[in-house]
């Protein structure tokens, strides 16, 4: 799985469509498991794309997101791994 920036695009390759360009508001932070992503934009919202047979995008279901959904606000920080996501919100949550 990669990431790039290409003329003002996100690029997100990986189970994740093609993002049509930089979101507003900016992106912050961008995680990548095995297949699957986690996008934190810098108004804490976080958004996930990929497979998700094991629920690692963290919406509740186990269906594959193809284009980036937003599940959640207030981030702070987040890291994924093999199959699974762990997200800290601004209140101390996980």
């Amino acid at each position: 799985m990669m990431i790039m920036l290409v003329s003002g695009m996100l690029v997100v390759l990986s189970s994740c469509q093609l993002l049509g360009g930089l979101f507003e508001p900016k992106v912050t932070s961008v995680a990548v498991g095995d297949y699957h992503t986690l996008i934190v934009k810098s108004d804490g919202s976080l958004w996930v794309c990929g497979f998700n047979q094991f629920g690692q995008l963290g919406d509740g279901t186990n269906m594959e997101r193809i284009v980036p959904y937003q599940i959640m606000d207030g981030v702070k920080a987040l890291s994924t791994g093999h199959q699974h996501s762990v997200v800290l919100k601004k209140d101390g949550t996980v």
